[in-house]
């Protein structure tokens, strides 16, 4: 009798716990890719890495004339930097990979050329926080994101909070290639 009690408690205690992880998952519908990945970009944010003060601003739609608008946020995060272009006028994609990263909570930014990291609201196209999986951000299909051809633009990965260390891996879809 001792033994089916014990069971039934260890049973009702893991299934409680399955539950309340249930109400922690973020709606990650718009992470699923409507392309197939052709680019991988990975990296290390750490201490080695530059520090700069980014913007924020996830509401807006995308603006590629470089005057998306960006608001002053707080500074001390880590940054990465690629250079990226589009090979057709098709919404691009670029999702950081939650599974393979082990920074907590990434931002991302995309600017027209060029990027000066020293004034991070200037030039901007897009930003995003939270679009991917849990606290990874992501551009999707649903951003309807569409770069110029051949154009270069430059895409930011920072840490959302200033001290954030981690690595990181971001999937792209197939019509975007590094510079």
């Amino acid at each position: 009798m001792k033994k089916i009690l014990l069971t039934t408690l260890v049973l009702a205690l893991v299934m409680a716990s399955l539950a309340m992880a249930e109400d922690k998952r973020h709606d990650v519908k718009d992470a699923v890719f409507e392309n197939p990945t052709l680019m991988v970009i990975a990296g290390t944010l750490d201490q080695n890495s530059p520090i700069w003060g980014r913007g924020f601003n996830n509401v807006d739609p995308p603006d590629i004339s470089c005057n998306f608008p960006l608001s002053a946020s707080s500074t001390g995060q880590y940054y990465d930097v690629f250079c990226i272009t589009s090979t057709d006028d098709l919404p691009i994609e670029v999702i950081v990979d939650a599974a393979a990263t082990t920074i907590g909570d990434t931002h991302m930014e995309l600017y027209c050329d060029p990027f000066d990291p020293n004034n991070p609201l200037d030039n901007a196209v897009f930003s995003d926080d939270d679009d991917g999986d849990g606290l990874m951000s992501a551009f999707t299909a649903a951003d309807n994101l569409m770069l110029s051809p051949g154009t270069d633009y430059w895409l930011v990965l920072t840490t959302f909070s200033p001290g954030d260390m981690g690595d990181f891996v971001i999937n792209t879809s197939d019509n975007v290639v590094l510079c």
